[in-house]
This record gives structure tokens, C-alpha cells and sequence, in this order.
């Protein structure tokens, strides 16, 4: 599979970060040295790769999607949002951990910098995600057909220690590359996991963030949705 590319610039490694680019312009242009740095020294060491795998839906019953091969999605939220579909793209990505690492061997000696790197890496993971959600929704147009919003394991109404081993279970990816720890969080760090919906009669409801648990006190808010 081709790996989607990357663009980020000084805005990304700021939103990254939780924070404005326009009122840290104004407030405090030092961060902007530092989000710069963080660019240069970051970009190299962000590799990012992607795992695949598409399942025909069988059938939406009682809040539950049972896909091809027994598969079953028990969530009312899921189900909700990927109404209307007739395949399931599920997605694993990553951007590796290199720039995780670096940020963590700088934190005790320049915060600010190791701040402005994982900016930069939260930056990365979202545009790998919105990357491959982009190529999705092209495929699907080519065949004339739309997609659903992303869906990720991790809200109360599909919580991790459900989603997760689901995703990781059908995709199978390669471990030296991504792998799920006991507590159900993905290895790198700096990854992501969800699924797309497929289909003629599919319409997208609100945003990613409306159905995530800690959107009323997420500091990322104004990092991009989709």
C-alpha cells in the first residue's frame, strides 16, 4: 500500500499542541522558534504506515453490525453512524515511535521543545488519519459510492477494551510495526485505529469530536475534525 503523505507546518505543530496559532503569534512569537525547531528536527523521524482490511456488512441488528466472517460491532453509537453502509473499511496507522522518543529524552532538559515535538506528532496522526479517510472517500466516489465519518474505539459507547481487539484481531497488523498492549492501548503511542462505513446511502452526522467522552474537557478541540 502506498503511504499517504505528510504535509505539517508551524500551525499543525501549534494546534498540535492545543494551542492558537494566532494568538500565540501575538502573545508569545518565541513559541513560534520553538514550533520551528520542533519542525526541522521532527519531520525525519515521522514514518508513518498504515494497515487495511474491508468487510462486507451482513446486517444491522439491535444496535449491532455483524459483518462478514461472524464479526460482530455491538454499539448503538456504531451502528447509529454507519447506518446505511454495505462494507466496513477498518484502519490501523501509525507514525512509528521515533519522534515520541525523541520528545521523551528532551523533556527534562528542554520541555518546551519536547512539548513542541509531541504538538508535532499529535499533527502527524491526525493528518495520516485524515490522509487515508480522503483516499477512502475517493475510492468510494470512483465506484459511486460515499463514506461514513470515522469511528475510533475509545467513547463509552465503544469503549477500548471492546474496539480495539476487534480492529486488531480482523486487520492483523504487522507487530514490529504497531501492536496493542494489555490495557488496549496502541503501541507506538502515537497512532490510531477506526473504521469507515461504505456505501450508496450514507449521511455523515456532526463531527468525530460530538461522540468522543472527553469532549467537553478535550484541550484539542481546535485540532481539526473531520
Amino acid at each position: 500500500m502506498k503511504k499517504p503523505e505528510i504535509t505539517l507546518d508551524i500551525n499543525a505543530v501549534l494546534k498540535g499542541q492545543g494551542a492558537d496559532p494566532v494568538i500565540i503569534a501575538d502573545r508569545n512569537p518565541g513559541l513560534l522558534k520553538i514550533a520551528r525547531t520542533a519542525l526541522d528536527m521532527g519531520l525525519p523521524l515521522i514514518r508513518p504506515n498504515s494497515f487495511r482490511r474491508s468487510l462486507s456488512v451482513i446486517s444491522f441488528e439491535h444496535d449491532e453490525i455483524i459483518l462478514e466472517g461472524g464479526i460482530h460491532i455491538n454499539s448503538s453509537m456504531v451502528a447509529k453512524l454507519l447506518c446505511g453502509t454495505d462494507a466496513v473499511e477498518m484502519v490501523i496507522c501509525t507514525i512509528g515511535d521515533q519522534l515520541e522518543k525523541r520528545s521523551a529524552e528532551l523533556f527534562s532538559t528542554n520541555a518546551s521543545l519536547a512539548l513542541a515535538l509531541d504538538g508535532l506528532a499529535n499533527a502527524a496522526v491526525d493528518r495520516l488519519m485524515e490522509s487515508i479517510c480522503y483516499d477512502l472517500e475517493a475510492e468510494a466516489q470512483a465506484e459511486g459510492l460515499k463514506t461514513s465519518m470515522p469511528v475510533s474505539p475509545g467513547s463509552r459507547e465503544w469503549p477500548l477494551e471492546i474496539g480495539q481487539p476487534i480492529l486488531f484481531r480482523v486487520i492483523k497488523p504487522d507487530p514490529a510495526v504497531i501492536r496493542l498492549s494489555e490495557s488496549f492501548l496502541m503501541i507506538p503511542k502515537k497512532s490510531s485505529s477506526f473504521i469507515v462505513g461504505i456505501g450508496k446511502d450514507i449521511t455523515k452526522i456532526g463531527k468525530t469530536c460530538d461522540h468522543c467522552s472527553a469532549r467537553e474537557t478535550c484541550r484539542y478541540k481546535i485540532r481539526k475534525n473531520f
